[in-house]
């Protein structure tokens, strides 16, 4: 079954105006009429989509530059590709939305809600994300470099290999976020600036204090001196490995006892 074109959304809403004539009523918003709509490389440029329902719509490599999508409902809708530069989105609702290589760059997503939304790969250098939701979103390999994080909750978000670079991450919710491999290089946390520190043991590195990330590399934050928390891992990394040293030799040593006590009387 193919979606309703743009003619079918005209066509039902016409029909709908005369309904609504004829009993008296107000005319239907046409914007309403947009749910579920293929408006695949749709020129929207500059648009005016104010609490449009564009639940379910197609806008793939749609262009929506600087497009005014106030409060829209674009829950599920596909934006894969598409061009949202400079786009109105504040309060918009796109739980759940495909954004895979979107352009957002300076887009306003102040208090969106982009639950599950996949950004994979898009492209949000200084976008305004200010308070946004998002929770659970895929942000693996984004450009967010410079990008306004604060008070954002983005609790369990992927964040792979995400660029960082200069964001505000002030009062931002980052609690089993993955940022393995993410560029933080001059990203602003709680007040303060985030700095890499090198870890060889992850086993040593959630010891350090107040981190971002834990692995190969730790993004630090917090007030905490870079010399004073490189001497602190020191310290503990010897600790670890002396700890597992200690185990293996103790392990070793009961495989031995056990092969010079022979096998068991039966």
């Amino acid at each position: 079954m193919r979606p309703p074109t743009i003619l079918d959304r005209l066509e039902t809403h016409a029909a709908a105006c005369r309904e609504a004539r004829s009993a008296g009523r107000a005319r239907p918003d046409l914007l309403a009429y947009l749910h579920g709509a293929d408006l695949t490389g749709a020129d929207l440029r500059g648009a005016n989509l104010r609490g449009a329902n564009l639940r379910g719509a197609d806008l793939t490599e749609a262009d929506l530059t600087e497009a005014d999508l106030t409060g829209a409902d674009l829950r599920g809708a596909n934006l894969r590709g598409a061009n949202l530069r400079g786009a109105n989105l504040r309060g918009a609702n796109l739980r759940g939305a495909d954004l895979r290589g979107a352009n957002l760059r300076g887009a306003d997503l102040t208090e969106a809600y982009l639950h599950g939304a996949d950004l994979t790969g898009a492209n949000l250098r200084g976008a305004y994300l200010h308070g946004a939701y998002l929770h659970g979103a895929y942000l693996h390999g984004a450009d967010l470099a410079g990008a306004d994080l604060a008070e954002a909750d983005l609790t369990g978000a992927d964040l792979a290999g995400a660029d960082l670079a200069g964001a505000n991450l002030r009062g931002a919710d980052l609690a089993g976020a993955d940022l393995t491999e993410a560029n933080l290089h001059g990203a602003t946390y709680g007040g303060r600036p985030v700095v890499r520190l090198p870890v060889q043991s992850a086993f040593a590195a959630w010891r350090i204090g107040p981190y971002l990330a834990y692995g190969r590399e730790c993004w630090l934050i917090s007030g905490w001196p870079l010399a004073e928390a490189r001497r602190h891992h020191a310290e503990e990394a010897n600790e670890v490995h002396a700890e597992v040293a200690a185990l293996v030799a103790r392990l070793r040593g009961e495989k031995e006892n056990t092969a010079l006590d022979g096998p068991p009387t039966p």
